[in-house]
């Protein structure tokens, strides 16, 4: 399946924009805090929280989901 879209998206991602991503998806499905925060190398658990918030993980779930079924996975 091509997405011609999704590849362009892709390709002006950024370090940056791929660490806020697996901090968020990750908090998002569960892992604890402290986890993503030794992942991501922050010091404390205040800039970590971020990632923490309940519309954040709510809108990372239904993504997820989306693409899953949008995948056909």
């Amino acid at each position: 399946m091509e997405a011609p879209e999704l590849s362009a998206t892709f390709t002006v991602a950024s370090t940056h924009w791929l660490r806020h991503t697996f901090g968020l998806h990750g908090v998002a499905n569960g892992m604890a805090l402290a986890t993503a925060r030794n992942f991501l190398g922050h010091k404390g658990l205040a800039t970590t929280s971020i990632y923490s918030t309940q519309e954040f993980a709510q809108r990372y779930r239904e993504l997820d989901r989306f693409l899953i079924e949008s995948l056909g996975g």
